[in-house]
């Protein structure tokens, strides 16, 4: 079974919570909510330039491409069409979501994990739960500022 949108958008938010020993989830998705939102104002501001790129690490890279105006032939009627202009963002992948994609390998995720993504989410939550323990006891990662 798939994973939906709402339950990777959680699943992400609870990886930052855990990565940022956050104390609060609200605080984590509001932090994933200003990086996409500043992500999206970035792209929109060069949207007119053609082959725009922003690189995003290991992750890959969202490149602005303009396709030219063309004309297109229906098939069955003979009609001829124009299709107009477009601007389209592409993701290109890199570093280990490459490697995935050329192996064919969908993932490191148990098979209940994919049957059930609950179970990810909620070990996720315990984790995240653990480290904003530890920040209450003093005892926060040394490499994350205070």
């Amino acid at each position: 079974m798939a994973t939906t949108s709402r339950a990777g958008r959680e699943e992400f938010v609870l990886r930052v919570q855990t990565a940022l020993a956050l104390p609060t989830k609200k605080q984590a998705e509001e932090l994933v909510a200003v990086f996409i939102s500043c992500l999206e104002d970035t792209l929109l501001h060069h949207l007119g330039e053609h082959r725009f790129t922003i690189k995003l690490g290991g992750l890959g890279k969202l490149s602005v491409r303009h396709r030219p105006a063309s004309r297109k032939r229906l098939g069955f009627s003979g009609e001829v069409r124009e299709i107009p202009p477009k601007r389209k963002v592409k993701f290109i992948g890199l570093g280990k979501l490459r490697q995935r994609e050329a192996t064919g390998d969908g993932g490191t995720s148990s098979q209940a994990e994919r049957r059930n993504p609950g179970l990810l989410i909620n070990q996720l939550r315990q984790e995240a739960r653990g480290r904003a323990d530890l920040g209450k006891s003093g005892l926060a990662s040394s490499r994350l500022p205070p």
